[in-house]
This record gives C-alpha cells, structure tokens and sequence, in this order.
C-alpha cells in the first residue's frame, strides 16, 4: 500500500466536526504500519462544511487552523514512525506551492511530507503558465515529495473537466524528468483514470518517463 488515504477536512467550521476528523486520521496513523503503510495522506479541506470553492480559503485564519492542524498530526505521526502527507489544490487553505512551501516552513518535521498533484494548482485562467507553476513546486518543495499524483484534464466552457492520463493538457514533460532524476523509485498514483483507459495511460507515463534524459 504506498498511501492511505484519510481525507478529512481540518478546518472543518464546527470544532466538534473538526476534532472528530482529527480523531480519525490520528487513529489511522496508529494502525497504519499494520498495513505495511508509511504514508497517509489528506487536503486540508474548506472553511465551509460543504466542500464548495470559495476565496475564504485563502484568508490568513484558515491557513492558521490548517498549521494548528497539521502540527496536531504530525506529532502523532512522529510517535509511530509515519509520514503525513499534504496535497494541496486550488480551492483549499494550502492552494498554491508558496502556501505549501510556508506550511513545510511552520511545521518543521520531516514527518511531514508532500503528495503532489500538479492538476490540483491549476485552473481555467493560469493552466497555460503551467510549466511555470510545475518548476516552482520543484524548486520550493521537489525533497519533499513522497506521492505524485498522475491525472489530466481539459478546458471546456471554460471550467476544468478530469480526463484520463495522455488525454489532456498537462505537459507531462514539464513533470516525469524532475521525478525520473530527483525521485525515481516514488510511488506514481492514476487519479480519474477508468477502464478502459488505464493500460494506455500507463503506457502513456512510461514512454515520457523512458525517453527523458
């Protein structure tokens, strides 16, 4: 099992939502080695209980509790010999790589990692400065990655669709020559990616991951 997944929205607007979320992922990084697991992995969630897009997340406030958050489980972590991982997106508290980079910064223990999915910094209005957007999250955060996430997406009606790996517009180029040379033996996980798509997406990621220099 490379990863666990233990999605919980950390700043969940109501505290008792938010501790019972705490609780769990805490739980799971207790049981995770019996799964012959090293990682668990979570967003930091939305201040609103829905998960809806809102520029809220952006505040100072939320970006504080996702610190007090992260801090709470990697202490956890730190206990059992268990790596937190934190993938961040456009529409949460940690949505850019700057934001990543500071919260890597305000929680420093190495038990705290990065699972990273390009797709999630990007949207209808910066995708084309993709390849920009990609070599800054190498460069603030590349060491801390311990996942990457590999899905694709397209533009229509101007809103981000998810389409299987090889279909879209993600310039895979811009990502497997950092991961080949910085980080060959990581985990690669298809996200979005169904039958009867999977064997060519796969052989999609090789024959860009066996070309690169």
């Amino acid at each position: 099992m490379a990863v666990l997944g233990c999605y919980i929205n950390m700043v969940h607007p109501v505290q008792a939502e938010r501790r019972k979320a705490l609780d769990r992922f805490k739980e799971q990084i207790r049981y995770a080695r019996d799964f012959g697991c090293g990682i668990i992995g979570t967003e930091t969630g939305n201040v609103h209980a829905e998960i809806i897009y809102t520029e809220e997340n952006f505040k100072e406030q939320p970006y504080l509790d996702v610190v007090e958050s992260v801090r709470e489980l990697v202490t956890e972590a730190e206990k059992f010999g268990v790596i937190v991982g934190i993938e961040g997106g456009v529409n949460h508290p940690i949505h850019s790589p700057i934001v990543m980079k500071r919260l890597l910064d305000c929680v420093d223990s190495n038990n705290l990692q990065v699972i990273f999915d390009p797709v999630n910094y990007l949207t209808p209005e910066n995708y084309m400065n993709q390849d920009v957007i990609i070599k800054q999250a190498f460069e603030l955060f590349g060491d801390r990655i311990v996942i990457l996430h590999a899905k694709d997406f397209v533009i229509e009606n101007n809103e981000k669709k998810e389409v299987p790996v090889g279909k879209g517009l993600l310039n895979y180029n811009a990502v497997l020559p950092f991961i080949k040379t910085n980080k060959p033996y990581i985990n690669i996980l298809l996200e979005e990616t169904k039958e009867p798509d999977i064997i060519d997406s796969i052989a999609f990621l090789k024959r860009i991951y066996y070309q690169t220099v």
